[in-house]
């Protein structure tokens, strides 16, 4: 029933988010902040006890291990779309002006974000637990990577 009520919620975050991406082109540049911030919590969310995990510090199993994943594989590729043209000028943005100057180089970076946490979902959806562990930190490394260059400390 908990697994059931969980992955419900979680259905209603990504499609309400998948909704608000949808529409971030048109939405006011601090709507667009508000979206991004949410989104990345959601990444946060998924991706930190996969990360824990894989480091043996946290307990999980391969049916959380498949939610954490299924969340993870869907909100991933919305990320790239919480950055349309304008959201730099927004109070609170901690992202770096380079993403808009450099949009090349960040849609590359975003592009192996995207890519490494698909397969990070799959092998979890999969209960590939070694999989999960082996992938783990190639995910971080893409995401240290963007962090890196385009986002303020």
């Amino acid at each position: 029933m908990h697994r059931s009520l969980t992955f419900a919620a979680s259905a209603l975050v990504v499609s309400t988010i998948g909704i608000g991406a949808a529409q971030a082109q048109q939405a006011k540049p601090e709507d667009v902040l508000a979206l991004r911030k949410g989104v990345y919590q959601v990444v946060k969310a998924s991706f930190g006890p996969m990360a824990g995990f894989a480091d043996g510090k946290v307990q999980l199993d391969a049916a959380k291990l498949a939610v954490l994943g299924t969340r993870l594989g869907a909100v991933a590729p919305m990320a790239a779309d919480t950055f349309p043209a304008g959201s730099d000028l927004v109070a609170g943005s901690k992202a770096k002006p380079e993403i808009w100057s450099k949009p090349d180089d960040f849609k590359a970076k975003m592009g192996a974000f995207q890519a490494a946490a698909a397969k990070l979902a799959d092998l979890a959806k999969a209960g590939n637990l070694e999989g999960v562990k082996a992938q783990v930190p190639e995910v971080g490394k893409t995401c240290k990577a963007c962090h890196d260059d385009y986002k303020e400390k």
